[in-house]
């Protein structure tokens, strides 16, 4: 499996699909996942059940689908997936990580332009929400198998680090 990871809005989902497409592999993305798996989308899980429900949820749908999923698949995380739990871990067992590190400008810039709703960027001072974010996660994130940087994100970026992670696992 490989795991796509990063910050809210760093294209995972985006870069999920055209890998997935590029190289004939299925493609999940969690956050729908778990919202197929209960009924409720993200932001109501959050409403109802706290970030601390949502995490029990993320890590019980995370662990299904390394158990039954495609061992040959794609999967863009949710940005905290990685900060819970011993998901990272689970991960790296599982498959590859891939860490989308984009710069906090371009993050604030989709997601200003972005009509989703993301439960813990619900706040009047976003860039300052998205920043202690960013400095909660990044140690989690870097212990990803594999960076690519913005300036890098590109098809071409991501084919030896897939060829190599289909080989390993």
């Amino acid at each position: 499996m490989i795991f796509l990871i990063g910050m809210p809005a760093a294209g995972k989902t985006y870069w999920g699909n055209k890998i997935a497409t590029a190289f004939s592999l299925p493609f999940t993305d969690l956050d729908n996942y778990i919202e197929q798996q209960e009924g409720l989308s993200i932001s109501e899980i959050f409403n109802q059940q706290g970030e601390a429900g949502f995490r029990e949820k993320e890590a019980a749908a995370l662990l299904q689908l390394i158990s039954t999923g495609s061992k040959r698949m794609v999967v863009a995380c949710g940005g905290g997936t990685p900060v819970y739990r011993d998901n990272m871990q689970l991960m790296k067992q599982a498959g590859c990580t891939i860490y989308l590190d984009v710069k906090q400008d371009i993050l604030l810039q989709r997601l200003k332009s972005a009509d989703q709703t993301r439960p813990l960027l619900q706040s009047a001072d976003v860039p300052v929400v998205l920043n202690d974010l960013a400095q909660l996660r990044r140690r989690f994130y870097e212990q990803a198998d594999y960076i690519i940087t913005e300036e890098n994100l590109s098809l071409n970026s991501f084919r030896n680090i897939i060829d190599i992670c289909i080989e390993k696992h």
